[in-house]
């Protein structure tokens, strides 16, 4: 009996202690959770500082890109003929020709060359066009011939496939007056454009949404997120208040 009622004693002793065993471990894991969480909130703070501070980006609007200190830039997207494929009077040429706009600048400009994603949206969009086209200038071998284009397209999307990309920067700092700054800017981007279509090259002036997507894929490399389709509203209303004006700089064709 003795036994027993020792047993039955020992019984809830070790029942309290577990409980309070169990109190002492929750407490501090939820307070522990609380700290980290403020940690994390501090933390992206501290990462959204660093971010602006790294572009110095103040605004981006009608394709242009307004900085911290006042300054302006537009961003060309350029593309040039494979080197290696060029014969030796084509490589000469194009060196030449390099050199001729060089020195033609009276003005800084930055080239900057990233890797990113295939993007096989727009070609998709215009073969299906060929393929599903009625007009009888298109011929069954043609719309065949788009359709085994658009399968690799999709293939090349399936393996995620990276392409190098080059831009160049024109920058103009200095002018305090908005108006002549961007008077300035266009002259600057026609001048460059005209120059480096010269050297056989293809140039693209890129517009806010494309300057947006280039500033996202360069942060997040193997992303599948689509600026445009943001703004559209094909995520669920994100960015759906975004709204991109339209001024004579977004349309500047080169020369």
């Amino acid at each position: 009996m003795l036994i027993a009622e020792i047993f039955l004693v020992i019984c809830l002793l070790l029942s309290v202690g577990t409980g309070i065993a169990v109190y002492l471990y929750l407490h501090p894991r939820k307070n522990s959770q609380k700290q980290k969480t403020t940690y994390s909130g501090k933390e992206r703070n501290r990462k959204e500082s660093r971010v602006k501070a790294l572009f110095q980006i103040r605004d981006i609007y009608n394709g242009i890109i307004k900085t911290v200190g006042g300054g302006y830039r537009a961003v060309l997207s350029i593309s040039s003929p494979d080197f290696e494929l060029l014969t030796d009077e084509e490589q000469e040429g194009f060196e030449n020709s390099l050199m001729q706009f060089s020195l033609s600048l009276n003005f800084p400009v930055q080239f900057f060359s990233t890797t990113m994603k295939v993007e096989t949206k727009e070609p998709a969009v215009v073969l299906d066009n060929v393929i599903k086209g009625e007009d009888a200038a298109i011929s069954i071998q043609l719309k065949e011939y788009a359709q085994k284009l658009k399968e690799k397209l999709h293939d090349m999307e399936r393996e995620e496939s990276y392409v190098r990309r080059s831009y160049c920067i024109i920058p103009v700092n200095g002018i305090n007056d908005e108006k002549r700054a961007l008077n300035e800017l266009k002259n600057r981007m026609q001048t460059a454009a005209s120059g480096l279509k010269r050297c056989n090259m293809h140039v693209q002036v890129l517009d806010s949404t494309k300057i947006l997507q280039l500033l996202h894929d360069t942060l997040n490399k193997g992303s599948n997120i689509r600026i445009d389709e943001l703004i559209n509203g094909n995520y669920g209303g994100v960015l759906e208040l975004y709204s991109q004006g339209i001024g004579g700089i977004v349309n500047v064709e080169p020369c």
